[in-house]
């Protein structure tokens, strides 16, 4: 029987994409800081819930305004 609270791939992906220079430029900060991405997200989502109307007040002026939905079909 495997232990399932050891297994690293137990949590669902969360689905999001930001740009490859986006991560890449977190990545290295996050490196200078001591810090993983995964850390940083994690810490994140725990700061939102325990204060989320400073943390989101704060964070509103970074806020990408990426389109909701299906992309439109390209017209031949």
């Amino acid at each position: 029987m495997t232990d399932t609270r050891s297994d690293r791939h137990r949590n669902k992906p969360m689905g999001i994409r930001p740009d490859d220079d986006l991560q890449e430029r977190t990545k290295k900060t996050l490196d200078e800081q001591g810090w993983t991405m995964t850390e940083f997200v994690s810490a994140c989502m725990e700061l939102v819930n325990k204060n989320p109307e400073a943390m989101l007040k704060r964070l509103a002026a970074f806020k990408p305004s990426t389109p909701r939905g299906r992309p439109r079909k390209k017209q031949p």
